[in-house]
């Protein structure tokens, strides 16, 4: 049975789609600045750590991915990073723990990154994907 090209289309469409999530990373830019004032405005603390953090802004009807399509698996809601406007492919891999405070990792970072142009670098950190 043959199959219509455009399905074939389609699922090539959607197969770029998954891939390119697969390889996003959050702006930097983002993670060190609008980033922090959502997390603490969400969780209602100055640092939470990541588990804090994770209920109240990367699941759950106030994640930021809440009620957009996940362009990996198509269901609802996505993650942090597919629904980022400013993410793009990662540029470097961010190795980090849960109980990490929102304060260390972003220190972590500044120090990192200080000098750097922080809207050419995209982070691959779990937590966000």
């Amino acid at each position: 049975v043959a199959v219509p090209s455009n399905i074939d289309a389609e699922l090539a469409a959607r197969s770029r789609k998954r891939q390119a999530s697969i390889e996003l990373g959050i702006c930097s830019a983002f993670v060190l600045n609008a980033f922090p004032k959502k997390a603490q405005k969400a969780v209602g603390m100055a640092s939470p750590t990541f588990r804090e953090m994770c209920g109240e802004i990367a699941m759950g009807p106030n994640g930021l991915g809440y009620g957009r399509v996940c362009p990996r698996d198509g269901a609802l809601n996505c993650s942090i990073v597919d629904a980022c406007p400013s993410s793009k492919a990662a540029t470097h891999f961010v190795s980090w723990t849960w109980s990490y405070t929102l304060d260390e990792f972003t220190s972590a970072l500044r120090t990192l990154l200080s000098g750097r142009d922080l809207r050419r670098i995209f982070l691959w950190v779990c937590f966000f994907c």
